[in-house]
């Protein structure tokens, strides 16, 4: 049975729904690896053609693996853009970088954003991208952040080189009918790298606020839940620890 049957999670609305991840361990496989998302058709019947993403693990056969999801912004129908880093970093030690930005980016968090793009090329061992030039548009176009194209462009390019991992299924849905979202899910299969559940949607600052599950690979197979709240730079949140959940 995959994993995907071994860990049934009910999130709360905010764009989420039945969420399942779970694992036992598997023989390493080299890394990185991704693992494609697939967006279906959203909510209008009409035809919609919503760009991809990929969800990017970069030391499979660990369990505190880095990885990240990437998707491309799209139509209204489509899921929301976004890229999330989650970097665990070594075993009980704080984490290195857990942080998400919207996409596209805007002046706000042009910073931001180029330095997490720059942060997830060095993970795929890519040189990064100059942020010089980044406050203002380019001459000519109405591109808040050119440096933060050019670096996205740089990642993508990376991406070309990174291995589809065998045996996995992703998943992309768009958000929650007229509030701009979506919902993640990648299913590693044989590959021992984590399970991710992620659902999230953009506040009116354009901040993405929602939950992040993740199956641990190893032997004990614990799921880690982290929410995403609004770090104080529109359209950068930090995943964090949720603290006690108190029902009732």
């Amino acid at each position: 049975m995959s994993r995907l049957f071994r860990l049934w999670v009910i999130l709360p609305m905010v764009g989420a729904g039945l969420v399942l991840a779970g694992g036992a361990a598997h023989a390493a496989e080299p890394g990185p690896i991704q693992i494609p998302l697939a967006v279906f058709p959203g909510r209008d019947p009409g035809p919609v053609q919503c760009p991809g993403g990929t969800y990017v693990a970069v030391t499979p056969g660990r369990s505190q693996s880095a990885v990240f999801v990437l998707q491309d912004p799209g139509p209204i129908q489509c899921p929301a853009g976004i890229d999330v880093l989650r970097d665990p970093g070594p075993i009980n030690l704080p984490a290195v970088q857990n942080e998400a930005v919207a996409l596209p980016l805007t002046a706000a968090d042009c910073a931001q954003g180029i330095a997490l793009f720059n942060q997830e090329l060095a993970l795929l061992g890519v040189p990064g991208t100059s942020p010089v030039g980044t406050a203002a548009s380019a001459p000519g176009t109405n591109d808040p952040c050119p440096g933060g194209t050019a670096a996205l462009a740089a990642l993508h390019g990376a991406l070309a080189n990174v291995p589809v991992a065998p045996g996995t299924f992703g998943l992309a849905e768009p958000g929650p009918i007229n509030r701009p979202g979506g919902f993640v899910l990648a299913e590693p299969g044989p590959v021992q790298v984590p399970g991710v559940v992620f659902s999230y949607v953009l506040d009116r600052s354009g901040t993405p606020r929602g939950l992040w599950l993740e199956q641990d690979p190893g032997p004990i197979s614990r799921p880690t839940l982290l929410v995403l709240v609004p770090s104080g730079t529109p359209g950068v949140s930090r995943l964090r620890d949720p603290g006690p959940i108190a029902f009732g």
